[in-house]
């Protein structure tokens, strides 16, 4: 991210040609991925904006440890229920609020309102150099240095007000930072 660039390892590759709303699979689980205007609206083509609406699932994916929609069996009927009902996956208890109101932004369902890949890299940059998120309600804030070793202190040693908290933020820490660094993305 350092260079201005998004990089997502192991992207589902797909070639869109005039007849790409025929010819889009849904196998494997992608159906969620996929940007749900130009499929309600013929005369809107699949963008950037697309990519954006991508990328904000993707990071959802990221707090979550999960593939979206996991538990739906029929990638046909999934897309139906996002086209209609305009389904997105509940937020995750815990996940930084400001990493929370991007994702949203990024697959609002209207194209238009979303941000850039600029806006995106911006943003995800401030969040790397302010270097805390906060975790929940009471404001607890945990500082995320980059340095490897200062991350695995703040993991074995979480700063938090309720004693009850802690085992569920650790995991949300670990988490976190598993798929951050599996990712190459160092905050």
């Amino acid at each position: 991210m350092g260079k201005k660039k998004i990089q997502i390892e192991n992207p589902i590759f797909f070639e869109l040609d005039s007849d790409a709303r025929s010819t889009i699979s849904l196998e494997g689980g992608i159906a969620a991925f996929i940007d749900p205007e130009p499929l309600k609206n013929q005369e809107i083509e699949f963008t950037a904006a697309s990519d954006i609406y991508s990328f904000g699932v993707i990071m959802w994916s990221i707090s979550s440890g999960k593939h979206p929609f996991e538990d739906s069996t029929n990638q046909s009927i999934l897309v139906s229920q996002i086209i209609a009902n305009d389904i997105r996956e509940q937020p995750i208890a815990d996940t930084p609020a400001v990493y929370l109101d991007l994702y949203q932004k990024c697959w609002d369902s209207d194209s238009k309102k979303r941000p850039t890949i600029h806006e995106v890299c911006k943003q995800l940059e401030i969040m790397s150099r302010e270097k805390q998120f906060n975790i929940d309600d009471e404001s607890t804030v945990l500082t995320f240095d980059g340095i490897s070793a200062q991350i695995n202190t703040i993991v074995n040693k979480p700063t938090v007000t309720n004693e009850k908290q802690a085992p569920k933020k650790l995991s949300w820490i670990k988490k976190l930072k598993k798929l951050l660094f599996r990712r190459g993305i160092r905050l």
